[in-house]
């Protein structure tokens, strides 16, 4: 049975991350990052539109994305140039390897 979430971003993936791409996150982004060391490893899970994931790259960190939705991963991994992983909250499996989240 597929997640009705899911299913709604899937099919509204273009709307979604047309509407949020270039939202101004800074502040919030900033004050996150003041508490990552530099260079630090990043998890940015349910990225959308990897918004928020190619800020923390500009600024130096390695970065992990994951989002439920198929095509947000896609659509995020075309922004980010990088793999973005299509995986749920509840798969989460991590233990210890990043710097924040």
């Amino acid at each position: 049975m597929t997640d009705k979430n899911i299913e709604y971003y899937n099919e509204n993936a273009e709307s979604f991350f047309n509407g949020t791409v270039n939202a101004d996150m800074s502040l919030w982004r900033d004050k996150f990052e003041s508490y990552v060391a530099n260079g630090g490893r990043v998890l940015d899970a349910g990225c959308g539109s990897g918004r928020d994931s190619k800020a923390f790259k500009q600024h130096g960190f390695s970065v992990v994305a994951f989002d439920a939705s198929k095509e947000m991963c896609r659509m995020a991994a075309e922004l980010l140039g990088q793999e973005v992983w299509q995986m749920r909250f509840d798969e989460i499996a991590f233990d210890e390897e990043f710097d924040g989240i």
